[in-house]
């Protein structure tokens, strides 16, 4: 389903909506840092990088127990680039995908970018955080 905030609204100001209310829920900061984007998205695209946007920060906050999280969006190549980092405690990434269930998130995560012919990098350390970063290619080229 599209969340009807992206049509109306456009990615950012989607992104924004949905962050604030999830902080205010949880009590954590998120902040958003989103470049102008020099490229058309499509449809499939937005929603992929939103949904992922969704669970990377979703993750944060119930698990990583950050003081803050940071959601950077800007251009790459020839396509967009979504990062997700925060200060919480990390977690060893391969371990959380080969379980039954713990890794479902990530896998998610995975195959939206997947979908749209992009790609996601997780990576995380013990005690220093963790970083998400999708990359979604707009013209089919793929990220330069």
């Amino acid at each position: 389903l599209r969340p009807p905030a992206l049509d109306e609204l456009g990615l950012v100001p989607a992104l924004e909506s949905h962050v604030r209310a999830l902080s205010e829920s949880v009590g954590v900061p998120i902040r958003i840092e989103a470049e102008p984007l020099e490229v058309a998205l499509s449809r499939q695209a937005e929603l992929a990088l939103y949904r992922i946007a969704q669970e990377a920060t979703s993750n944060a906050v119930r698990h990583a127990e950050p003081s803050r999280v940071t959601i950077r969006l800007r251009g790459a190549g020839h396509g967009v680039e979504l990062e997700v980092e925060d200060d919480g405690r990390g977690f060893h990434v391969d371990q959380v995908i080969s379980t039954d269930d713990g890794g479902l998130g990530l896998f998610g995560m995975q195959e939206r970018a997947a979908y749209v012919g992009g790609s996601v990098d997780i990576t995380s350390r013990r005690e220093g955080g963790s970083r998400g970063t999708a990359r979604i290619p707009t013209d089919g080229g793929g990220i330069g």
